[in-house]
């Protein structure tokens, strides 16, 4: 069993050799020093040239990273820009969908309510019409009871008179 230590070198060393490289960096452990680092063979010393290379290589990294640095700002922004524009579409998008769904059920509303006040008319129509044919059968009751009234008392008033002739 490989310790984790070992695995990470291994790891790292079949990285490096899948793209065809070698491990030329030293790999840094815990026990190891400063001075353990190997070195790059001239004692440490570079000459012009490779010196002018290291800064050219230097200002041309630092003006790619300046690149894209700038690169990133300036996509932060335009998101930025996208962001806000899709924010106010869709905040248009919803007062017009809020708009709309307020007047589908104000329209909703009053459809129902001339609904119900048509029902309501008719229901009070219906029972007005009831109530009216009820009336007219006891006004005839009544007026058959007046009647039937008004003739016995007739006929008790004809029988006094007639009784007060003999």
């Amino acid at each position: 069993m490989q310790m984790p230590e070992e695995m990470l070198d291994n790891a790292n060393t079949e990285a490096v050799e899948e793209k065809g490289g070698t491990n030329s960096l030293p790999v840094a452990h815990e026990d190891m020093k400063y001075d353990d680092v190997p070195s790059t063979g001239d004692g440490g010393r570079m000459d012009s040239e490779k010196r002018q290379g290291a800064l050219v290589d230097k200002e041309s990294i630092l003006k790619e990273a300046e690149r894209w640095k700038k690169l990133f700002k300036h996509d932060i922004a335009k998101h930025h820009a996208d962001i806000e524009e899709l924010n106010e579409k869709y905040s248009l998008e919803l007062s017009n969908f809020g708009k709309e769904l307020h007047e589908q059920l104000i329209g909703t509303f009053f459809r129902s309510l001339e609904l119900l006040h048509a029902m309501h008319v008719d229901e009070t129509t219906t029972e007005v019409e009831r109530l009216c044919l009820r009336h007219e059968r006891e006004l005839e009751e009544i007026k058959k009871t007046q009647w039937v009234l008004i003739m016995q008392k007739s006929i008790v008033d004809n029988l006094h008179i007639s009784l007060g002739q003999f």
